[in-house]
């Protein structure tokens, strides 16, 4: 090939690599005319047989039941439950034997069973026990005469029993005025003197409880009725001094010194309907 052809060769295969550059080489081998190998699905479907493999091997395994947990102590231990049902089938009546129910047996049977379910829901329920029959009455009543009672011995044992207990208070009033001290039935002074100091703490407490209750904000206290309803009164006395005042200022007011008398008047009014406003409330906290 000339050197010419060989030239401009290189060229176009430079001019394509920049043009179309090769990204990896898998495109490579695309344009090589090479397929290549996809390795996800080949993956994919590898596991896809080991996993249908361990299936089939897992389906042949012959099947046995998994042996129960057991602690290493009472692996030897025989179960109560199937000794108490064995022996409920040995003890349980055949025919054999002809241990049949007779007339009338069934029926005293339920009625036993139904009285003494009745008689463990009363316990259970805490009921009074049923009004006796005529018939138990009198049963009760010819066995309780049947008893011996010694009453003579049993009156004789109360009285024994009576003026052995004899209460201290009636031996304190036997007692003779001279062997009590000059101070009895009289209580100590330091006892007084806890209660008056008692009371009188009691008493701050509930004063102070009433001047700063639970939402007074720090640095004020609360007002008592008496004076808040005092300032109240002044504050209306004051206001009808001023509409008195406004009241006798000339109708057409033409000088600068009644502009500002009435300007005056009307701003100290302005102030007073808000302190009224402001003390006609319920509860007025007020600086400390």
């Amino acid at each position: 090939m000339p050197r010419g052809g060989i030239a401009r060769q290189s060229d176009g295969c430079v001019m394509r690599a920049i043009l179309y550059p090769i990204a990896n080489e898998r495109e490579a081998l695309k344009r090589q005319g090479i397929k290549p190998k996809d390795h996800a699905r080949e993956n994919v479907r590898r596991i896809q047989e080991m996993q249908q493999a361990r299936s089939e091997s897992e389906m042949a395994r012959p099947r046995t039941a998994p042996e129960p947990f057991k602690l290493a102590r009472f692996k030897n231990a025989t179960s109560q439950v199937k000794e108490n049902l064995n022996r409920s089938e040995l003890e349980r009546p055949t025919t054999a034997g002809h241990a049949f129910i007779r007339k009338g047996e069934g029926v005293q049977r339920v009625c036993d069973r139904r009285s003494q379910d009745y008689e463990a829901e009363r316990t259970r329920l805490k009921m009074k026990p049923p009004v006796p029959t005529r018939e138990t009455f009198k049963s009760v009543e010819a066995n309780s005469a049947r008893k011996d009672v010694d009453y003579v011995k049993r009156n004789a044992l109360e009285v024994i029993r009576a003026s052995s207990q004899t209460p201290l208070k009636q031996q304190n009033l036997n007692q003779s005025p001279s062997d009590k001290h000059e101070s009895y039935g009289k209580v100590p002074s330091y006892i007084i003197k806890r209660k008056e100091e008692m009371l009188r703490k009691r008493e701050e407490t509930i004063k102070h409880m009433h001047e700063f209750p639970d939402d007074c904000p720090p640095g004020m206290r609360l007002m008592k009725d008496e004076d808040r309803k005092a300032v109240l009164a002044q504050l209306d006395e004051h206001k009808l001094k001023l509409l008195r005042a406004l009241a006798d200022l000339p109708c057409i007011i033409d000088t600068p010194s009644l502009d500002r008398q009435k300007t005056s008047l009307e701003t100290k009014l302005n102030e007073v309907d808000k302190a009224i406003k402001l003390y006609s409330r319920q509860r007025v906290f007020v600086k400390i």
